[in-house]
């Protein structure tokens, strides 16, 4: 038995929920592959392959740097990337390099349709996206976004949808609490009078311990 409920499993294995660094390695180790192709399926299939040069062990993973927390109605200082005393481990995604991937904390239901409380988004900077928001709203299913809003010097940071409406943007919920159900209205250029994207989220992490 892989001591993972069955509806935990089904959702990793259909690639509706991230997978966390631990449940990887057991996976992994059950299944008697290789975590890159495991996660990827590109690389040398069985673990023992001497050609493996892939992570076997969650003392070998990067570690991502929580840099924030993502809770609507919570108004803090900035993020700050380089002050970040905590890590977590994590698979990166292969689209972009380990260093370039940080982690959020979720906090409260703000987005629980795809993390719940106490779980975390990897996130990379807007910036790193090639081809910024139009490319982003060309992916088959709408890119999850974190949006930070500015109020005298206090920021917020939510996660939502991110789909194209008429010539602008709308940022939509993720959530199916009442509180959470606002709309933001962006202009063609992803952004409005104290409102932009600050990150986009390429792996969606819960239960991690």
């Amino acid at each position: 038995a892989l001591g993972v409920a069955a509806t935990t499993y089904l959702g990793h294995e259909n690639g509706h929920a991230g997978i966390p660094a631990k449940k990887a390695e057991l996976y992994a180790r059950r299944f008697k592959v290789s975590l890159e192709w495991l996660l990827t399926g590109r690389g040398a299939k069985k673990s023992g392959d001497p050609a493996l040069s892939a992570p076997q062990s969650l003392g070998e993973m990067p570690s991502a740097p929580v840099i924030g927390t993502v809770e609507a109605g919570a108004w803090r200082e900035a993020v700050a990337i380089e002050h970040s005393e905590d890590f977590i481990r994590f698979i990166p995604h292969p689209a972009f390099r380990a260093d370039q991937q940080l982690a959020m904390r979720v906090s409260g239901p703000s987005c629980n349709r795809v993390v719940q409380d106490g779980g975390f988004a990897i996130v990379v900077p807007y910036e790193a996206v090639p081809g910024g928001i139009d490319a982003l709203v060309l992916r088959d299913e709408p890119p999850l976004v974190i949006f930070e809003r500015e109020r005298g010097g206090a920021y917020e940071y939510t996660m939502k949808s991110l789909v194209r409406a008429g010539k602008g943007f709308e940022l939509r919920p993720v959530s199916d609490h009442p509180a959470h159900q606002l709309v933001v209205q962006l202009n063609e250029n992803g952004d409005t009078s104290h409102v932009r994207i600050a990150f986009v989220v390429v792996q969606t992490l819960n239960n991690v311990f």
